[in-house]
């Protein structure tokens, strides 16, 4: 499968993240992997466009096709290397616009803090008592000062 833009674009931006930016090889190896996923979906879904010719609703497309398989974060990581990507060529007088630009992150989950049961507390303070070292009155005060 021959991809319009794919070889020497992405070729280009890579080596700009290893050389320029000094990403690492894992890193870099990643941010290709994606955008090659990205130029196969728009080969595939739509209508072999070309790299200036990528639109806002392209964007959207790809990452709406992965809205069941893939969670928020992972949307988000695969966004922002598009974004990254476009702004590239953008600043090297390439592109216009960047189709990624008014697109918003996927809003991520906030995880709310285990609570401590006062059981654990207890156990925490009592090990506390059983040390014999230097700073083990320090660490009893600290435990009692913060539960």
């Amino acid at each position: 499968m021959q991809v319009k833009w794919v070889e020497q674009e992405i070729k280009v931006y890579v080596d700009y993240l290893k050389f320029q930016r000094q990403y690492s090889l894992h890193t870099t190896k990643q941010y290709q992997e994606e955008l090659l996923h990205f130029s196969y979906f728009i080969q595939e879904n739509r209508e072999n466009k070309v790299l200036a010719e990528i639109e806002i609703i392209d964007i959207n497309t790809y990452l709406f096709s992965m809205h069941i398989t893939h969670n928020k974060q992972t949307r988000a990581k695969k966004l922002s290397i598009l974004r990254g990507f476009f702004q590239y060529f953008v600043e090297q007088g390439i592109l216009v616009d960047n189709p990624c630009q008014y697109i918003e992150l996927p809003k991520q989950e906030k995880k709310l803090p285990r609570i401590i049961e006062t059981s654990e507390i207890d156990n925490l303070l009592y090990e506390l008592l059983q040390t014999t070292h230097k700073f083990g009155v320090r660490d009893i005060a600290l435990v009692a000062i913060l539960f």
